[in-house]
């Protein structure tokens, strides 16, 4: 979602005067902080609703009222708070229940989720996606290390983009972002101008290459199964015939299914291709069982504390490798990002330019 936003602020703000939501404000005490910040000077305001129970979109929707209804995808997150993923379709879908009469619906062709919302939904819906049944459409998709090419074909004509990031999930939320833009008028190349303008922020998919050519992902913002497994296709498509690390701390919330989807998750890596897991938190070992289930050797698994993990991987990295590293927010897997950025940086000899790609 927070993706999503900042892309759709980033298409509307090339015509309109804005108001986004920042950083986490996505609460029952962040969207009114948020609303006391309009002006008249604002055309537009673009909300992110956060959830983790029942109730708290419809509470959310009823505060701010929105014209238009935009939900990415139906993944497995919050479900401690929610129960299954049918339940979280259906609190995701209160946004829709309470759109002003006559709201659109913006929803994903490709989530089974999405399109049962929009059975449900008796409004006008407008869906994004790769299925040739959206009206808004991601057609041959390039992956160019750190950016992602692609042409974006809309009902009025079609128009190349080049995202400065990459990952297939990544042009998803562009096409979400171009599907708000076109319900809004804005000219198609305003909408590609708004795409290629974007930028993630620190924590969120930030690409980071060190002086000994050592690269960092940095994607420590959030996690839950369905970000994780983009996250590990993105390190895939970026790293090449390189190596590729994983470091994966708890995604938390998920309630009782929470050593399962670790397991899921260890799995996944594993069958990704990455030649090292490291695993910190209370789930750690859930996902070292997911890995050896997967086929990953026992020594290529670790399940430690951030510290521990820190110093392995002052041991085992090398220039050319591909380092992700991901976990929910209270995990604070940042520190991991740091600590080998600062070593990666000043403990080996300078293989290249040192090159922020997220700047």
């Amino acid at each position: 979602a927070g993706f999503t936003r900042s892309m759709i602020g980033a298409v509307l703000s090339r015509r309109d005067t804005i108001l986004t939501t920042e950083g986490n404000y996505n609460n029952a005490i962040g969207l009114p902080l948020t609303l006391f910040r309009l002006s008249r000077n604002h055309q537009r305001a673009v909300l992110e609703l956060g959830m983790n129970h029942l109730g708290e979109i419809r509470y959310l929707t009823r505060i701010c009222r929105p014209e238009i209804g935009v939900i990415t995808n139906i993944g497995q997150a919050h479900l401690e708070g929610v129960g299954p993923v049918e339940c979280v379709m259906s609190a995701k879908g209160e946004l829709l229940e309470e759109l002003v009469p006559g709201g659109t619906a913006v929803l994903n062709a490709d989530d089974p989720g999405g399109l049962k919302l929009a059975r449900r939904y008796s409004g006008p819906t407008l869906f994004f996606g790769f299925s040739p049944d959206a009206q808004i459409r991601a057609r041959s998709v390039v992956s160019e290390g750190a950016t992602t090419r692609f042409t974006l074909a809309m009902p009025y004509g079609e128009i190349p983009v080049r995202l400065r990031v990459p990952g297939r999930f990544m042009v998803s939320n562009a096409l979400a972002a171009a599907a708000v833009g076109s319900l809004l008028g804005i000219p198609p190349e305003m909408i590609r101008d708004g795409l290629e303008a974007f930028a993630p922020v620190r924590g969120r998919m930030t690409s980071l290459s060190t002086r000994c050519g050592i690269h960092l992902i940095d994607d420590t913002y959030n996690a839950n199964p369905s970000s994780v497994k983009a996250a590990l296709e993105t390190l895939r498509i970026l790293r090449g015939k390189e190596r590729g690390i994983l470091v994966i701390g708890d995604m938390l919330e998920l309630g009782a299914a929470s050593g399962e989807l670790h397991r899921e998750i260890g799995n996944a890596a594993a069958e990704s291709g990455v030649d090292r897991i490291c695993a910190v938190g209370e789930f750690a070992r859930s996902v070292a069982s997911g890995a050896a289930a997967g086929g990953m050797a026992s020594d290529r698994i670790m399940a430690g504390t951030r510290t521990e993990v820190i110093d392995v991987l002052k041991t085992v990295l090398r220039p050319g490798d591909w380092l992700l590293v991901k976990g929910s927010r209270g995990m604070a897997m940042e520190t991991v990002v740091n600590a080998i950025k600062e070593w990666a940086d000043g403990a080996m000899p300078l293989h290249g330019k040192h090159d922020e790609i997220d700047n």
